[in-house]
């Protein structure tokens, strides 16, 4: 048994012991589970050796509590610290584990910083208990009601202790079946396939036993049971277990493709004899078609396939989506979008979801396991040629998000030739790209690209109102640009811009460039002369009382208020007469401006003042027409424009 071997594991090399009990000491003081690898030298190789820890790409590692070592170490510091030894029951004992894990949070009771140190802790010991005091602990779970665990909160989740503890006890055959009858026909039935599953996993010997008992027992639970179990019990002799599973699915066709689903084949030899099966024999089922949609989904990640194999597959899954019902679609859409690597063959996947019924909405959250953003950014460009203006990249949020953390790097590429499109709704695509707050415009170097795609930036950014939130920033890179054409069509959208943001404009340009540069600086004087010029046209133009509003049009404005409160007030009047709603509503009444008073209280109250402020393009209010030329321009470009 495990348990056995871990503690001749601790009496035979008495340093493992040493080590970890100073490691999770140190987590314990540290509040921190990870440690740094570099500085433990010698002490990391003995417990790496001993497969005790799990290393992270980081260089950090923490150690595996799953392994009873670790807790037959922790069962001695929890002794230690809550100066008592551990009570020879199990409400006792995991009442025990539950005021260890209190003391180790303190200070701070309410942050628990220890991972999956506490459920294996409590599984351990539940595994202690049977073999060291040979306490019943499946008889136990039969008594474990509602009443029980509502009152003891150690009880709370012993289910799930249970099933992890479960493929370590020493229980007879007949006891374990009773149990797994009993989980299945609690609300813990899905504990069920993984107790089997780790029973075969962990204990071989175990679960050759079990298997032959589930067989004789001709029990209406044993096909089920078989085919958790053959999943965990597979590795250990694939050959015999194969064919168990042959046999099982010759006769019951359901638990046989749900094995088959779930078995972690090594060899290709193995998933061509599976996939024969299945050719051979149809079944219309649409529960069939769901497990048999796993087998082969599931292979696509399978190392061991090959590609002539993989695209067969493909063609398989594809061929199973057109099954209808929705059970069995979204099982596929959700399932090939969590497969790893193999960009090409989801991507081509996706295409027959989306124009098989799925629709766009199939690409939220598919992307999160791509590494190659070509993919999402052709689906991207597809999706605005086709609806334009009315496309929102917020739809994409989640994907671009997963990209730009899984490859940024080639992420940012796609985003910087999208931007230089030769078509303004390959260009917006990028632009929309460019406000979501976690894609970082600092990233992007529009230098890189040819004398076209610069000039189709300039044009579609100048336009933007809100080019002035992070997009000047990118627009001034162009300054640099080696073709001289760029650099005066920069200059001209810079003067353009001073109609929409006035000194903002000049501002900016101040903090993005260097004035001890030669070429800056010749920008900068240019640019100022024409921004002075601006400014006294401005100031000659306040003098100028008919174009001032304030003069022609405020009297106007005050009429109009006057006759629409009035208006509102004789609404309100006539709302308020005996309706239900004078009845249960609230009076308010507004006093001085920023007091009110609600209801039948005295008390008066002021009203909190909250200021915002967001730097508008001006083109819009001096000319509001510019909003609607904007607009038809580019819907005009878009219009007729057809995918490639």
């Amino acid at each position: 048994m495990e348990i056995t071997r871990a503690k001749a594991n601790l009496l035979d090399e008495s340093k493992i012991f040493d080590v970890l009990k100073t490691t999770i000491l140190e987590s314990i003081q540290n509040k921190n589970p990870l440690f740094n690898r570099v500085s433990f030298g010698e002490n990391y190789s003995l417990l790496d050796r001993n497969s005790l820890i799990i290393t992270h790409s980081s260089g950090s590692f923490e150690i595996r509590y799953e392994k009873f070592e670790p807790c037959f170490v922790l069962l001695n510091i929890s002794e230690e610290i809550l100066k008592e030894k551990l009570p020879a029951d199990i409400i006792g004992s995991l009442e025990f584990v539950d005021r260890f894990c209190a003391e180790i949070k303190k200070p701070k009771q309410n942050q628990k910083w220890y991972g999956h140190l506490e459920s294996n802790f409590k599984r351990f010991i539940l595994v202690y208990l049977n073999h060291e005091y040979s306490i019943d602990i499946t008889s136990f779970l039969h008594t474990v009601d509602d009443d029980m665990k509502e009152k003891i909160s150690a009880l709370q989740s012993f289910d799930r202790y249970y099933r992890d503890a479960c493929p370590f006890l020493s229980d007879p055959m007949d006891k374990i079946f009773e149990s797994l009858i009993y989980l299945n026909e609690q609300s813990s039935k899905e504990y069920v396939p993984e107790i089997l599953n780790a029973i075969g996993k962990y204990n071989f010997s175990k679960a050759q036993k079990l298997y032959e008992y589930i067989e004789k027992s001709q029990s209406q639970h044993s096909p089920i049971f078989l085919s958790f179990l053959l999943v965990g019990i597979f590795k250990n002799d694939e050959t015999t277990y194969l064919e168990k599973a042959m046999e099982l699915y010759s006769s019951y066709p359901i638990e046989g493709i749900r094995a088959f689903g779930w078995i972690n084949y090594s060899t290709a030899e193995q998933i061509i004899a599976v996939h024969n099966i299945l050719t051979k024999n149809v079944n219309e089922s649409h529960e069939y078609k769901f497990y048999e949609s796993i087998f082969y989904i599931r292979q696509i990640e399978n190392k061991a396939i090959t590609v002539e194999l993989k695209a067969i597959f493909v063609e398989k899954i594809k061929s199973l989506y057109a099954v209808e019902d929705d059970k069995v679609k979204r099982n596929i859409e959700w399932r090939v979008g969590g497969i790893k690597e193999h960009d090409a063959e989801k991507f081509n996947l996706l295409l027959t979801f989306i124009n098989s019924g799925g629709g766009i909405n199939v690409a939220k959250g598919f992307f999160s396991n791509f590494k190659d953003p070509k993919y999402l950014f052709s689906l991207i460009e597809n999706a605005y040629l086709t609806m334009g203006v009315r496309m929102q990249i917020e739809f994409f949020r989640e994907a671009l998000f997963s990209l730009s953390r899984n490859n940024p790097d080639a992420t940012y590429t796609e985003i910087k030739n999208l931007l230089s499109h030769k078509l303004a709704s390959g260009r917006l695509a990028a632009i929309q790209m460019l406000g979501l707050s976690f894609i970082k415009v600092h990233n992007i170097s529009l230098l890189e690209l040819d004398e076209m795609g610069q000039l189709n930036i300039i044009e579609s950014i100048e336009i933007q109102p809100n080019v002035m939130d992070g997009l000047f920033s990118l627009l001034i890179q162009l300054r640099k640009s080696t073709h001289q054409s760029v650099r005066e069509k920069l200059f001209e959208a810079l003067v353009e811009l001073i109609w929409a943001y006035d000194k903002y404009v000049l501002e900016s340009l101040e903090n993005e460039i260097d004035m001890a540069d030669a070429e800056d600086s010749e920008l900068y004087s240019r640019f100022k002369s024409v921004y002075d010029a601006f400014a006294i046209q401005k100031e000659n133009r306040k003098k100028i009382k008919e174009l001032n509003p304030i003069e022609n049009e405020l009297s106007f404005m005050e009429d109009y208020y006057k006759h629409e409160n009035e208006y509102q007030r004789k609404l309100m009047e006539e709302a308020g007469k005996k309706t239900f709603f004078s009845m249960i509503g609230k009076e308010i009444k507004v006093i001085r401006g920023r007091g009110y008073k609600s209801g039948y209280k005295d008390e008066i109250t002021m009203l909190t003042t909250i200021e915002h402020s967001q730097l508008m393009d001006r083109r819009y209010s001096i000319n509001p027409d510019y909003l609607e030329w904007t607009f038809n321009k580019m819907h005009a470009t878009l219009k007729n424009i057809k995918p490639e």
